[in-house]
């Protein structure tokens, strides 16, 4: 309810099921998209003509594609906003469409239909590769859009006989999200993993302890024993957090923020500094990994490469998500964008104000 609720504020209509088309990102530079944008809509029409009564398609892209369609009438509507987390948004989907991208492997928990829409499958397989062989994918492989729209089609009209299908190949790809976890992979890369039956395969799904394994066996102690280097630093007297947009601010502001947590005692303060997400600016990464204290515990949020009307909620939304439930004694706010703090902060200051707090 929770989640159908985001979605409605989000203007996603929650009354008709959802077809989710998720296409992976393509091209061989991060802020190059290697797509034609023209037969990518051309895509999408025939998708939306083929679902019957009760469904509507849409889309979850990357954000340079979201960029072009934020301002197409046609389109802007189908577009799945950035403030809606992805595991959320699967939760509720009801057929999903992909490629090469694994955002599948996500979505195969929900144990609901997806349908592989290749149309350039030999140039990806030979460039990128695969996640895994196109043969055992769990769903319907389409190289041709008609294709693909018409075993769209076919599978909401007929969601049983679809997913009895791929059952087998669905089952073994779930496989290695059941008990053994952690067993299986160090089975496979000894070379020594075997895939049992079907039925064996069934036995051993979802009994809700993955975790619990998992930790037994990296940190060889049980589930209600911390590791020693698990430290939560609850000893410390202030827990301070730095919030800094340095694409924006002044080189003075860095040096400003330099000298004030060179100079701070880390017996009594726990440190954070919250920025924006570095990508291919080395320089900037190298000053806040080189130049900070290595007791500074350094937080980065995704910053949307364009400013657009999701521009403030989608910062603010990762922000919550670097974050948490995370609380601070102290904030110090160097950015020039609105933030909000109240929720993380007994108070908020200006940086230079009260520094021997």
């Amino acid at each position: 309810k929770y989640i159908v609720n985001k979605l409605r504020k989000a203007g996603i209509d929650t009354s008709r099921k959802i077809v989710l088309y998720a296409p992976t990102w393509k091209g061989q530079l991060y802020n190059k998209l290697d797509y034609n944008l023209s037969e990518f809509k051309s895509t999408v029409r025939k998708f939306q003509r083929s679902v019957p009564e009760g469904y509507n398609v849409y889309l979850r892209v990357h954000y340079f594609i979201y960029k072009e369609l934020e301002a197409d009438e046609e389109f802007k509507d189908m577009l799945i906003p950035f403030t809606i987390d992805t595991n959320e948004l699967l939760s509720v989907v009801d057929v999903m469409i992909s490629d090469y991208s694994s955002i599948f492997f996500d979505f195969l928990r929900t144990g609901k239909p997806v349908i592989f829409y290749v149309p350039d499958l030999k140039e990806y397989e030979s460039g990128r590769g695969l996640y895994v062989p196109i043969e055992a994918l769990p769903g319907a492989v389409c190289e041709d859009i008609e294709d693909a729209a018409n075993t769209l089609n076919a599978c909401i009209n007929n969601l049983d006989a679809y997913n009895e299908y791929y059952e087998e190949k669905y089952l073994r790809m779930q496989w290695w999200c059941s008990k053994g976890c952690t067993d299986k992979v160090i089975e496979t890369l000894l070379g020594n993993a075997e895939i049992p039956d079907k039925e064996k395969i069934k036995d051993e799904m979802y009994d809700g302890m993955n975790s619990d394994r998992l930790i037994d066996r990296v940190w060889g102690s049980g589930k209600n024993k911390k590791p020693e280097h698990n430290d939560t630093k609850q000893d410390k007297k202030n827990h301070i957090l730095y919030c800094v947009d340095w694409k924006t601010c002044s080189p003075n502001v860095l040096e400003e923020l330099k000298e004030v947590v060179d100079n701070i005692d880390y017996e009594l303060a726990d440190v954070t500094i919250l920025t924006n997400v570095f990508t291919d600016n080395l320089p900037t990464k190298q000053y806040f990994h080189r130049m900070i204290p290595r007791d500074v515990r350094i937080l980065t949020y995704t910053k949307l490469p364009y400013e657009g009307d999701s521009t403030s909620q989608f910062i603010m939304y990762d922000i919550e998500r670097t974050l948490g439930r995370s609380r601070y004694d102290y904030i110090y706010d160097l950015s020039p964008l609105p933030r909000d703090w109240p929720k993380y902060a007994i108070t908020k200051k200006n940086l230079g104000e009260d520094e021997e707090s």
